[in-house]
């Protein structure tokens, strides 16, 4: 997988209504229609959506969002843990998941009359004090979640082995935010119109070492100097560890595909209140 390639060939920035692609089982879009009949709408099941994520007094991090009105909602960990809930009838659903010193990689799925379908890539709930969840996905930016702020803040880095890199955060919905790399420009987007943007490095590939990632738009900047390495060999399925700047996690983006994302913490950003 070249992440760069992935970026470009698709806009998968989540915007509003709007998740992560899923995959699906249990026949067409989750449904299993009988033979020679149209699928209606109870043959399909919905893609879970996370909509926000926050932190309980005692240390959880709590995940809520929505899915198919009374399908079952499970959150589910590489080495067994899992917790599930019936969506309500207006598709609402919630957890409260303990975290622990080092993030969790979580995949969410949805069934309902034997369809399910998952959303592509995993719910990463982190340590506090910063972001509490995004949403990693293969060959793409992450998605924060529930995160919001006219000046751009950076909150993620993924890249690959490939030379590609894709910067995630958030800014005043409907800007113009300007990516640069060591003071080159690297490309532009828009953030959506709840003010999160993805950002591919399309102009600029990203060197292994230190590297300069800037932001900016009409409201300010930010920046972030970080160390770009690329992972080798990764055993498992993740694979988290501190570093100067923030956590990063080593994933599986596919079979033979690994996949580097940095969360930055929000404290180790350069922040100004007037574009340069």
């Amino acid at each position: 997988m070249t992440l760069f390639l992935a970026a470009c060939g698709a806009d998968r920035s989540g915007g509003a209504g709007s998740s992560p692609a899923g995959a699906v089982s249990g026949g067409p879009a989750g449904g299993q229609a009988g033979a020679g009949s149209e699928p209606t709408a109870a043959d399909y099941v919905e893609a879970p959506l996370v909509l926000a994520g926050g932190r309980t007094p005692d240390g959880l991090v709590t995940v809520s969002g929505r899915a198919t009105p009374d399908a079952i909602v499970r959150l589910s960990a590489p080495e067994g843990q899992s917790w599930g809930m019936t969506a309500g009838g207006d598709g609402q659903w919630s957890f409260a998941i303990p975290v622990g010193a080092a993030p969790r990689m979580l995949s969410l799925t949805a069934e309902k009359a034997g369809r399910s379908v998952h959303v592509d890539g995993a719910v990463v709930l982190l340590p506090a004090p910063d972001t509490p969840v995004i949403i990693a996905r293969p060959g793409y930016g992450a998605r924060p979640v529930g995160l919001q702020s006219a000046r751009p803040v950076i909150v993620s880095l993924d890249y690959d082995g490939g030379g590609g890199g894709i910067v995630s955060g958030v800014a005043r919905a409907g800007s113009i935010v300007r990516l640069s790399i060591d003071g080159l420009d690297a490309g532009g987007v828009r953030a959506d119109n709840q003010g999160r943007f993805v950002a591919p490095a399309i102009k600029q590939p990203l060197k292994p070492g230190q590297r300069l990632i800037r932001v900016e738009n009409v409201d300010g900047a930010a920046q972030i100097q970080t160390e770009v390495e690329p992972t080798g060999r990764l055993d498992g399925m993740y694979a988290a560890r501190r570093q100067a700047d923030g956590w990063r996690l080593d994933w599986r983006a596919g079979a033979q595909a690994v996949q580097s994302t940095v969360v930055f913490d929000s404290a180790q950003q350069a922040r100004d209140g007037g574009a340069k």
